[in-house]
């Protein structure tokens, strides 16, 4: 099913005509997200109706992981085959934000102790999932890692309130620590490593930037003296490090998508916001 629509998204990409690459994309992530729904769907009805007559949460967790990656890469697919690259630009944001939800599902589940209460009724152990990674292969590695990052990545630049991305981090960091618990592929604890790092970064930058303008907005002091700013190069290069980090492992060896989507405000207003801080 992923194939299939991969392929439909990449032959609308050619389209030229604007109004019809949309509908068509749309078109496609509505159909492939309804077929991915089904899947899960009877997929966890014969997981149920196993044999000995018992359920295997631990299948239940995997089938709605593998789900929520599936919606993931999807939507990540369709912002490509769009063209535009540039999250400020978008008239409708609506498959970025899609994709950060299901980005957001899938780490959650990953942390997952005894399941979604909702569909999984059996104890499960100890963050079952991610203990199962001393015997996964490269790939499961570098996915789970991928889709960290791009929960972090899109919560910034879906500018998301920094509470909630503060949140996101320390859920990362859970993952991280179990990860660094195993024996298996040290690259892509060191990426998710990196990816918290820079992310950390990232929101201290908002936060100096935040300051800067809030400084310029006030009066000048008593004595005249005018309002002290921080200087804007060091928040431009912790923002852009972390929009720009793109592992080369993600690139070449899997070729993840999404990793090409920023955020660079096109209104003059935000572009200049500390040009008085020259002054």
């Amino acid at each position: 099913m992923r194939v299939t629509s991969y392929s439909t998204l990449s032959s609308i990409s050619l389209s030229n005509e604007l109004v019809t690459l949309e509908t068509d994309i749309e078109r496609t992530v509505e159909d492939s997200s309804i077929d991915l729904d089904l899947w899960l769907q009877e997929w966890t009805m014969m997981n149920h109706g196993a044999a000995e007559g018992g359920r295997s949460a631990l299948h239940d967790l995997n089938l709605q992981i593998q789900h929520a990656y599936a919606m993931l890469t999807l939507h990540l697919r369709a912002l490509s085959a769009s063209g535009i690259e540039n999250i400020a630009i978008m008239t409708n944001q609506s498959l970025a934000v899609a994709a950060k939800h299901a980005a957001e599902r899938h780490l959650k589940l990953i942390l997952t102790r005894t399941g979604d209460s909702t569909t999984l009724t059996q104890e499960l152990p100890d963050r079952a999932y991610l203990t199962s990674f001393k015997y996964a292969m490269r790939f499961v590695w570098a996915k789970c890692a991928f889709s960290v990052l791009l929960v972090l990545r899109l919560s910034m630049l879906l500018k998301d309130p920094v509470e909630q991305t503060l949140d996101y981090i320390a859920e990362a960091r859970e993952v991280l620590v179990e990860l660094e618990k195993l024996s298996g592929e040290v690259i892509y604890t060191r990426i998710l490593a990196s990816s918290i790092e820079k992310c950390e970064g990232a929101i201290g930058a908002t936060h100096m930037q935040d300051r800067n303008t809030q400084t310029m907005d006030r009066p000048p002091e008593i004595n005249g003296s005018k309002p002290t700013t921080i200087p804007t190069a060091n928040i431009e290069t912790a923002a852009e490090a972390f929009e720009s980090y793109a592992p080369q492992e993600f690139l070449f060896d899997f070729a993840f998508p999404g990793l090409n989507l920023y955020y660079i405000p096109l209104d003059w207003q935000d572009l200049f916001v500390d040009f008085g801080a020259v002054f």
